[in-house]
C-alpha cells in the first residue's frame, strides 16, 4: 500500500514539473484536484484551505504529503499510517497520470 517509493516519486514529480513546458497547465489541474480532495487532506478541515491557498502552496504541499509518506511507511504498523495510506490512495494514481501527460498536451478539462 504505502511506501518511500510514493515519497519519492511525489518529490520527483515536483522536481520534474517546475522544468515542463506545460508547467502552468499541469499546476492547475493539480491544485484543482487537491481543492476539491480538502476534505481528505484535512479531515478535520481547514478554512484556510481555498483555492488560492492552495494554488500559492502547491509545491510546499508536495515537499509536506512527501514527508507524511515517509513518516507513514516507517510506521507503517500504526493504524494511523494505514488510514494515512487508505486516505491518499488517489494521489500516486493522479500523479503518474499528470507525469504520464508529459510531451503530450495537457487537458485543461480533466
Amino acid at each position: 500500500m504505502g511506501t518511500p517509493d510514493i515519497a519519492s516519486r511525489i518529490r520527483d514529480f515536483a522536481d520534474q514539473l517546475e522544468r515542463r513546458p506545460d508547467r502552468v497547465a499541469v499546476e492547475g489541474i493539480l491544485a484543482r484536484t487537491l481543492f476539491e480532495k480538502r476534505a481528505v487532506l484535512w479531515p478535520m478541515g481547514d478554512a484556510n484551505a481555498t483555492q488560492a491557498w492552495i494554488d500559492g502552496n502547491l509545491y510546499s504541499m508536495l515537499r509536506v504529503l512527501a514527508r507524511l509518506y515517509d513518516q507513514a511507511a516507517a510506521s507503517q504498523k500504526h493504524p494511523e499510517a494505514m488510514e494515512f495510506f487508505k486516505r491518499m490512495t488517489w494521489l500516486p494514481e493522479l500523479l503518474d497520470g499528470l507525469a504520464a501527460s508529459h510531451g503530450q498536451r495537457t487537458r485543461l478539462d480533466a
